[in-house]
């Protein structure tokens, strides 16, 4: 075991950029050297460690939820609360009861002050998951249909004004994030859907393309005839051959991401002096669906271009309207 020992620092030595002279001494040096211990080769062994040991139950349980159409960032969540929930237990996930689960979620309110919100989505995966426990034959009875919903304060979400609106789509620095600002209000596309559009997915006569939006849904989106016009714009100013529609202002001129989308339009709404509201590329989204309310006074109209499944996430969107709600207060009662 000395002679491999040696044969491989030597080896090594040989490589390296070393006058022969110093070669020729360590050769006599480095066998004495070694012949004072007692050397043994390390046995490395590769032994799969599995860092969580999830109940079958829950793997079956996600499993369920992905050929139910659910998108990966949704089933990452609830992985992850289910994940959380079962290191909490002292049990097997069938032998779980009401106290348990009310004990979870106290400790998580009071001891790791996470939001009312927070807490209420932590309950709605746990009931989900116990109701098809329920349903599946897993367990006789749901030891989370006690628990109540709890009650949230919900933020008021403002939109842009007029004149706020009117600011950001007028004073971009570039043709680039004037496009972008334009595409993001006139379509009410999400930042995520944005960030999946290549230009070959365009129609431009028919000023439409065609997206998978939330929940792996298929939906039509329509593009203003000022978001088309700047659109070509934006596109002849460019010298790349990316197929996305929206890509860094420097090479490798990569596809921007939701991040970079993020930056872009604070960076605008910081440039005119915008302060009162957080402006981010979902504040546009909420003043698309009220632009097509005000227009038509039909929520579903508004529902439909939002790309919203549930008419109450629309009412929402509506509710920003206080402007709307004054005129029609004036009209009625004065």
């Amino acid at each position: 075991m000395e002679n491999l020992l040696i044969n491989d620092l030597l080896l090594l030595i040989s490589s390296e950029n070393i006058e022969q002279e110093v070669i020729t001494r360590l050769k006599f040096k480095v066998p004495l050297l070694v012949s004072n211990y007692q050397v043994l080769k390390k046995d490395i062994q590769i032994i799969p460690y599995n860092y969580e040991q999830r109940p079958i139950e829950i793997i079956e349980y996600l499993a369920y939820l992905k050929i139910s159409g659910l998108s990966i960032k949704t089933l990452q969540n609830y992985e992850l609360e289910l994940r959380l929930f079962y290191q909490s237990l002292q049990v097997q996930i069938k032998s779980v009861s009401y106290s348990m689960i009310m004990k979870y979620l106290y400790q998580c309110q009071f001891h790791n002050k996470v939001s009312n919100v927070t807490v209420e989505h932590k309950r709605i995966v746990i009931h989900s998951f116990f109701n098809w426990m329920l349903l599946e034959c897993y367990i006789s009875a749901d030891p989370s249909c006690r628990i109540k919903p709890i009650k949230c304060i919900k933020k008021v979400l403002e939109p842009l004004t007029n004149l706020e609106l009117e600011e950001m789509r007028l004073s971009s620095s570039s043709i680039r994030d004037l496009c972008l600002i334009e595409v993001l209000y006139s379509t009410g596309m999400r930042v995520s859907e944005l960030c999946s559009v290549n230009i070959s997915m365009i129609d431009f006569i028919n000023k439409r393309t065609i997206i998978i939006g939330k929940g792996n849904k298929e939906r039509i989106i329509r593009f203003s005839n000022r978001a088309l016009l700047l659109i070509k714009q934006y596109l002849s100013s460019r010298c790349d051959y990316n197929d996305a529609l929206f890509v860094s202002s420097r090479k490798p001129y990569s596809r921007l991401s939701k991040a970079g989308i993020e930056y872009l339009v604070h960076k605008v709404a910081t440039s005119v002096g915008i302060n009162r509201i957080s402006v981010t590329p979902h504040t546009f989204r909420r003043n698309h669906g009220l632009a097509i309310y005000n227009k038509t006074k039909d929520i579903y109209q508004a529902a439909e271009s939002l790309g919203h499944s549930n008419i109450s996430t629309t009412t929402r969107y509506i509710k920003l309207s206080q402007d709307a709600i004054q005129q029609n207060f004036d009209y009625c009662m004065n």
